[in-house]
């Protein structure tokens, strides 16, 4: 089976930067916001004059608004802007900074710390090389790392290590991602890199190859 990767620009080529999408964004948020002042503007006309002509009217009318455009605009902010813990819910199942062993979670570190706990442990660490955009580093993730028992049989034996390539959102990456893609020639995602601590040598694997290839590296990567 062919490894299935994609290289930094993806499958299908260069994309149109995200960045000019966000001013959109931005400025459509800003319509039931304004919707919201509306209503509320026609809500205090309407009490002025509740005891003329049409001021019964008014005020029903506005305090329907009022409401409709309070509720679509919470359900909108809550999508572009979740919460708190939403957002670290988020961040947690994406890249945890915690490791429970034995339990089926694989937790990856950032490099740095995942760094100073392989020479804390002796353990080697495991590099996952991908991209939020990699449609095959998902597959990968799913299959494999979120696999209650390919996890449970990996957890306490890497140190795992997420390596999240940025340029296709940022147009650059942090310099330690860069340090890492250099020293170890990343070309494509997903990639899967153990590396042994105080060695220089390493072993790779380049795309996704399925569950049970995957598993077979990593279980011959062992120390």
């Amino acid at each position: 089976m062919a490894p299935l990767s994609e290289n930094f620009m993806g499958s299908t080529g260069p994309k149109p930067p995200l960045e000019k999408w966000c001013y959109f964004v931005g400025f459509a948020s800003l319509i039931p916001f304004l919707g919201v002042i509306f209503a509320a503007v026609s809500l205090i006309l309407g009490i002025i004059k509740i005891e003329r002509k049409g001021g019964w009217s008014l005020l029903v009318l506005s305090l329907l608004g009022f409401t409709l455009t309070a509720g679509l605009t919470a359900v909108y902010y809550d999508q572009i802007f979740p919460s708190k813990d939403q957002s670290y819910a988020q961040a947690q199942a994406g890249n945890p900074a915690t490791s429970t062993t034995g339990t089926g979670t694989l937790v990856w570190l950032q490099p740095a710390d995942g760094l100073k706990e392989s020479l804390r442990t002796g353990k080697p660490i495991l590099y996952d090389f991908t991209a939020e955009w990699c449609h095959f580093c998902k597959i990968e993730k799913a299959q494999v790392f979120e696999n209650p028992a390919d996890a449970a049989k990996l957890s306490g034996v890497f140190i795992p290590v997420v390596v999240m390539d940025r340029r296709r959102e940022e147009g650059k990456n942090p310099s330690d991602v860069n340090d890492l893609q250099t020293r170890y020639q990343i070309r494509g995602f997903p990639t899967l890199v153990v590396q042994y601590p105080g060695k220089s040598d390493f072993k790779q694997l380049v795309g996704f190859l399925g569950e049970d290839k995957v598993m077979a590296f990593l279980n011959q990567s062992k120390p």
